[in-house]
């Protein structure tokens, strides 16, 4: 067996070809998903992410934590405005008195102080008879605290296709999946045309 010699250039031009080899490994492909902004008058847009395979469920709300966190802290006005607002939805959904005083703790300004939420509405279930294809709506949990005008598009279609009250304040997204809640999750395409007709 004859060994080649082999020069510092081969070896740096085979660790990066391992290097991109493993970086593909760790993706599973890009989808489309679909920007609709506050503003109605510009337009829907489509945008791309490139999930790694261990964050495929999560990296919607990831990567939005980021958008959403553009518009900077809540003041205190802010979050005392936020503050009740998650209080209110304790009480709704019957969480009890101790969800309701961790709501007043310390704790709780600093952890939203320094965490951002993303809210996700689903607009269609993964059922049976919708082929497991589900399509949520993306928005910044914090929309009341921060006073962002309402997204008259998102909101239209909201009431649309849910029961849903409420409006959808600020920025929206919209992204489609297959989930038939077994371990097969997988990020599909949605387009701008999948969501308007104009």
């Amino acid at each position: 067996m004859v060994v080649m010699p082999c020069s510092s250039r081969s070896i740096l031009a085979w660790c990066f070809l391992w290097a991109v080899f493993a970086a593909l490994m760790q993706t599973c492909g890009s989808f489309k998903y679909v920007y609709i902004p506050c503003d109605s008058s510009r337009p829907m847009e489509e945008w791309c992410l490139e999930p790694k395979r261990d964050n495929l469920i999560g990296c919607m709300t990831d990567h939005l934590q980021q958008w959403f966190g553009k518009a900077g802290e809540l003041s205190p006005a802010a979050m005392k405005q936020f503050r009740e607002h998650v209080r209110m939805n304790i009480k709704e959904k019957g969480l009890g008195p101790e969800a309701e005083a961790a709501v007043d703790g310390g704790q709780f300004d600093q952890t939203i102080g320094c965490t951002e939420t993303v809210e996700i509405v689903t607009l269609l279930p993964p059922m049976a008879e919708n082929g497991y294809v589900t399509v949520s709506m993306y928005i910044d949990d914090r929309g009341i605290a921060r006073q962002l005008p309402r997204n008259e598009r998102a909101t239209n279609l909201m009431h649309t296709v849910s029961n849903r009250a409420g409006p959808i304040l600020g920025d929206a997204f919209l992204g489609r999946a297959y989930d038939n809640e077994d371990d097969d999750f997988e990020r599909l395409d949605l387009r701008v045309g999948d969501v308007s007709s104009n």
